[in-house]
Parts: C-alpha cells; sequence; structure tokens
C-alpha cells in the first residue's frame, strides 16, 4: 500500500467546555469532515466529536492527558473510533485535540500518523513527561460513609427471588446453580 495523503479537510462547528467536581477538565469539539477516498469521485463527509479530559500540570507548563475518545457519527448515532490512553503530557489543550485529529485522519484514510504529521510539519516537540521530573501520584478515591446526608433504604426483599424448587419446568442441566 503506498503512502499517499488524502485531501481530508475538517472545519470546526463548536466547542464545549466543563470542569469536574475533582478539576478534571473537559473540551468536546465537533467538526464538519470531508475527504476522498484513493479512486473515488466523490467527496465522502460526516461529522467527528473529540472529547479530551486532562488536568493542568503540577508545575504550570502544560496539562496533564487523563484521556480522550474520538468519535464519528452515523445515520444513527456516535460510532467509537478509538480512546486516547497515551502518558504524555502536552504544552496545551490545544496540542491534545490536534492530535487526536490527527489519529481520527490517520484511521478514517489509513495512512500512518507519522506520515500525516510529517506532510503538515507538525514539530512535536518532547512531551513534558521528558522534560518535567514528574513524581509518580496514584489517584486514590476514597469512600467515606460518615459524608453521606442520606439514609440509605435497604429493602428486606432485593430484586433476587428464591427459586421455586416445586416447579416442574426445571432444566436439569442447570441444578448446579
Amino acid at each position: 500500500m503506498t503512502e499517499t495523503l488524502s485531501d481530508f479537510q475538517k472545519r470546526t462547528l463548536y466547542t464545549q467546555n466543563t470542569v469536574t467536581e475533582e478539576g478534571y477538565k473537559i473540551t468536546s469539539t465537533i467538526y464538519g469532515i470531508r475527504w476522498t477516498y484513493p479512486g473515488a469521485t466523490q467527496k465522502t463527509t460526516g461529522r467527528l466529536r473529540i472529547t479530551c479530559v486532562y488536568t493542568d500540570d503540577e508545575m504550570g507548563v502544560g496539562i496533564t492527558t487523563i484521556g480522550g475518545t474520538i468519535e464519528r457519527w452515523s445515520d444513527k448515532a456516535w460510532l467509537h473510533i478509538d480512546d486516547y490512553c497515551d502518558q504524555v503530557d502536552f504544552v496545551s489543550s490545544d496540542n491534545f485535540r490536534d492530535r487526536l485529529l490527527n489519529m481520527a485522519e490517520s484511521f478514517i484514510m489509513g495512512v500512518p500518523i507519522s506520515v500525516i504529521e510529517e506532510s503538515r510539519n507538525v514539530y512535536n516537540p518532547p512531551s513534558l513527561s521528558a522534560t518535567i521530573p514528574k513524581k509518580f501520584k496514584p489517584k486514590v478515591l476514597e469512600f467515606d460513609a460518615s459524608k453521606k446526608n442520606k439514609k440509605q433504604n435497604v429493602k428486606s426483599n432485593d430484586n433476587y427471588t428464591k427459586e421455586d424448587t416445586s416447579s416442574s419446568d426445571d432444566d436439569d442441566d442447570f441444578e448446579f446453580i
């Protein structure tokens, strides 16, 4: 397979931003995209959603990635293309989103991401992880029952019911259960 670039084009339609209670920043950007597959005469169009989850770097010089998703709209629903799970930190959220957009183009067009980035003269500076020493800090979730203000309503019988062994339609294959 030859490594040729397509005429993949994108247009930002809109972006949404939020911050969770835990301090995670979430950015979701919708793109209008169009491209021509090799040998095709008509352009294919679509919608792409890039979602980035990150926090500000502790030293204030960039962002720490938590994760990201790439989705493409079909005629019925969003189709999951890929998850971002690298442990690379970026200088800005724009760099993070651009990386996911390049991954989406690579997947859709079947072209290695290195070819896409080389053709655009994308300068990929060393990740902040490589330049700034960072101590590993595992994220610990704490569950404290004393912080709950509401009582849990515990029912004496839950959704599980005991089997009625007197039934005549028992299946012998499931006697071990």
